[in-house]
């Protein structure tokens, strides 16, 4: 059965081929792509130009239906990565984005989104060499509905997809990220979505880990309410207390105040990205946080461990940062890309090395 299916996908390459050789259009060179010959692959290659290469093309495939994708990412889609390269070679480019319907929902992918959704080594590696853009915003998956509309879901990037194909795929992706650029819906960054991760759909606190030690801090905020600040931050902050509040007067009466004690460390460990300053997003953010509005009320119902918490993000938010500290960020934000493996060949003390880095809060995922 095996060998008829590829001798019928065979005998398609040559029914779109002309008498003299020539292609007739996209149709032949897809054909051959799923058909895995690379032999014939390369042929056509040097009878297309880039142009052409970079077209969408319909095709038909068992497990999708309206298939709209470029070569490049139909060869992604089947994993075939000697003509991965050979496209990639070929110079086409490495961000188009295709489509195809799944039951009744168009799906919109780019090479690269596809092959970390398939936590496909190979396919990344060749993307990443030849410049795909691993922040580049897909429009999330649309809904068809009986009526005749849809609905759109929110957009991704590769990215935020690595962060839930496990740690490998993203400390690859990391390696070639820009972890100051906006990218999104709201203007976050890197660290931001590393915490959306773990607050909002409980994975692992080792993203928030590796964007920390590779430079990143959150983003700039967005103005809200008479305030600039991150919304994703505020929620990791308010996710890190449990209380229970009279809301019958004016004023809230908190009855009992608990701190999640594995918050504790994740939120030290962000706050510490950037020192205490009138511009820094981190610095109006905690300012404006319901914790510090209500001080004296949450310190009178805490108990020892709460007391501490409350205690260091006072001190964090009301105390000027020490000398030793600003030259951390200053540092870690003039080296274009910070990493561990750049601290380490820094002329410095092991000692400074891993302040640098900010390594004595990296154990917070040691038992994640």
């Amino acid at each position: 059965m095996k060998l008829l299916a590829k001798e019928n996908m065979e005998t398609s390459v040559i029914r779109h081929l002309k008498s003299d050789g020539t292609v007739t259009n996209l149709k032949s060179l897809m054909a051959s792509i799923t058909a895995g010959d690379v032999s014939t692959v390369n042929e056509l290659l040097t009878k297309l130009d880039v142009r052409r290469l970079n077209k969408q093309c319909r095709v038909t495939y068992c497990r999708y239906s309206d298939i709209t994708v470029t070569p490049l990412l139909w060869a992604v889609i089947l994993r075939k990565h000697g003509i991965i390269e050979s496209l990639l070679r070929k110079g086409v480019n490495p961000d188009k984005a295709g489509s195809y319907c799944e039951i009744s929902t168009v799906v919109t992918y780019t090479p690269l989104l596809k092959a970390v959704e398939h936590v496909d080594f190979p396919s990344i590696d060749k993307l990443l060499e030849y410049g795909a853009n691993l922040q580049v915003v897909v429009p999330g998956p649309r809904q068809l509905e009986e009526e005749g509309g849809s609905a759109q879901w929110k957009g991704t990037d590769p990215l935020r997809l690595s962060m839930a194909s496990g740690t490998l795929v993203f400390r690859k992706m990391l390696a070639c990220a820009d972890l100051f650029r906006e990218h999104g819906e709201k203007g976050h960054v890197c660290l931001c979505y590393a915490i959306k991760c773990f607050t909002t759909y409980k994975g692992s606190s080792k993203y928030i880990q590796y964007v920390v030690q590779n430079g990143g801090t959150v983003c700039k905020g967005r103005f809200f309410r008479g305030n600039v600040e991150c919304e994703i931050l505020k929620s990791l902050i308010s996710s890190s207390v449990t209380f229970d509040c009279d809301n019958s007067d004016l004023e809230m009466n908190f009855k009992s105040f608990t701190v999640h004690e594995n918050y504790v460390p994740i939120v030290q460990l962000v706050l510490n990205t950037d020192y205490v300053h009138s511009n820094s997003c981190i610095y109006r953010t905690l300012s404006a946080s319901f914790l510090f509005k209500n001080i004296s009320s949450l310190v009178s119902c805490s108990n020892e461990k709460s007391k501490e918490y409350i205690t260091w993000l006072t001190k964090h938010l009301s105390n000027s940062s020490d000398l030793k500290h600003i030259c951390r960020i200053k540092v870690r934000n003039c080296i274009k890309r910070f990493s561990p493996e750049i601290c380490d060949e820094l002329q410095l003390p092991a000692e400074l090395k891993e302040y640098l880095v900010i390594e004595s809060h990296m154990q917070i995922a040691a038992n994640d």
